[in-house]
């Protein structure tokens, strides 16, 4: 029995090294309303919201200072590739009504310039960017695929209709290999094969399966993370596209914004009763498991680079370190 007790108490102290901190250290805001959106490249963060985008130098991450503003409209989400970043925007570029997406040259933070737009004519989600390609997340239009090998001209290449199929709106999109995987509100996720991106098909159906509203999802190796507003976090085994299914959930959060990092899955968790942004341990897809949180109202983005965290939400931008610590 005292064998047993010391093996027990050496567990729970190996737990609590491996707890993880996140720590406020610094905060920044641009937007009067708030901030809807995050992200990092090197030492360089990105916010948006429905004034605008903005970028922000933090070498010294307790005190950012802003680059750079563009008036880019309701900007909720921003995807950065190489100099580029493509953002989510409903508003005026150039005198013109836009309704999707505009391209942006990063190259220079303290000089962005949109290079082109692609107007959808319809209130836009969130965006993917593979190659030559972006997915856009278009509500009840579903997904729409667009070329943007020239970033001046972007060009419709192909659309998966929610209305000739079974969905429900298309509120996010993650791709892998030829398939992609949206999250669909009630309908639970979506896999269509995009291997002929002017003609995608539905291939596989996760249902959902509790009443869940599918809001985020992420993929992680053979795992779709969907992530539900109301119903938290469901783990969805995709090694077969066809048939995914349910091997883990995680019930005690809303999911509004969700990001993969350092091994784990962030979440901004928009519930009543405990909101913020929290860490995920995914290591037993069958069990995630909390072990790090920073409580605030009214998240709505995240994004991680190396150890450091950015959580956008109605008072600005958090920048959070995360570290390891000893309890």
């Amino acid at each position: 029995m005292k064998k047993l007790l010391v093996t027990a108490m050496m567990m729970m102290m190996a737990q609590a090294e491996d707890k993880i901190a996140l720590t406020e250290i610094g905060r920044f805001s641009a937007d009067p309303a708030y901030t809807g959106c995050v992200a990092i490249k090197g030492k360089v963060a990105f916010s948006g919201g429905p004034y605008g985008m903005d970028s922000w130098d933090i070498r010294n991450p307790r005190v950012p200072k802003q680059l750079c503003h563009l008036d880019l409209w309701n900007a909720d989400d921003i995807v950065i590739r190489g100099p580029l970043a493509y953002v989510e925007t409903v508003g005026y570029i150039n005198g013109v009504r836009v309704s999707g997406f505009a391209i942006v040259d990063i190259s220079h933070p303290k000089q962005m310039s949109v290079l082109g737009w692609y107007d959808q004519n319809s209130n836009s989600s969130q965006l993917e960017v593979r190659g030559k390609y972006l997915y856009l997340a278009d509500y009840a239009s579903g997904l729409v695929i667009v070329d943007v090998s020239d970033p001046a001209d972007p060009r419709f290449v192909g659309q998966y209709d929610p209305y000739t199929e079974s969905s429900d709106w298309v509120l996010d999109v993650k791709v892998r290999g030829h398939y992609a995987y949206l999250a669909c509100g009630y309908h639970g996720m979506e896999v269509v094969d995009i291997s002929n991106p002017a003609a995608p098909e539905l291939v596989g159906v996760y249902d959902g399966g509790h009443w869940g509203y599918a809001f985020r999802v992420e993929i992680k190796g053979q795992f779709a993370l969907l992530g539900n507003l109301g119903t938290g976090l469901d783990v969805v085994n995709i090694s077969d596209p066809a048939m995914p299914y349910l091997v883990g959930n995680w019930e005690d959060g809303s999911v509004w914004s969700t990001v993969l990092s350092n091994g784990l899955l962030f979440i901004v968790d928009y519930s009543d009763q405990d909101p913020g942004v929290k860490g995920l341990d995914l290591s037993d897809p069958s069990n995630p498991n909390p072990v790090c949180q920073f409580s605030a109202d009214g998240g709505r983005g995240v994004a991680v680079e190396g150890n450091i965290l950015l959580f956008a939400g109605n008072q600005g931008v958090s920048v959070l370190k995360i570290q390891r610590r000893k309890e």
